[in-house]
């Protein structure tokens, strides 16, 4: 693990070995989450992460799985992270089901960057990367299983 300093001042730990198949988190009312990926992809994202924000005004963005919001600013309570996600995403014109606005401490072994979309190909944990995930690829890798939908006014 290390600590790295980004460009807005906030430190984030940075977990390292492979990406889990079942990812642990905590929802807005403390309750212990288990994402298992075999149930289908898992985007991880940051609330104040520009790549992350660009990522969800994307017009061709065809829907997006269930969250994990991950590196909170310092001092920020969970309520308050889930908030600000959900904020951003409503801003974008994503709606949907915010109880998969989940947080991960500060890390998931295996994400070294946001935004990151977790699937299963073949029984192996794969991922894409970075706000240009093409939609394409985007809209193969979730399949049905989109949690978010685009809204009329967004992008």
């Amino acid at each position: 693990m290390r600590t790295e300093r980004t460009q807005i001042g906030t430190v984030k730990m940075l977990a390292g070995g492979p990406t889990p198949m079942v990812i642990t988190a905590t929802d807005a009312q403390g309750r212990q989450a288990r994402l298992d990926l075999r149930d289908g992809p898992v985007l991880v994202a940051a609330w104040w992460c520009p790549h992350c924000a660009r990522l969800l005004a994307r017009s061709d963005m065809p829907g997006l799985p269930r969250m994990v919001t991950v590196w909170p600013q310092s001092g920020q309570t969970l309520k308050q992270a889930l908030q600000a996600e959900q904020a951003m995403m409503q801003a974008d014109g994503w709606r949907g089901d915010w109880a998969h606005g989940l947080y991960a401490a500060e890390t998931v072994p295996g994400v070294d960057t946001v935004p990151m979309l977790l699937y299963l190909d073949h029984g192996v944990v794969k991922e894409l990367k970075g706000e240009m995930m093409p939609a394409a690829e985007a809209a193969r890798i979730i399949g049905g299983k989109a949690a978010f939908t685009k809204g009329v006014n967004g992008g």
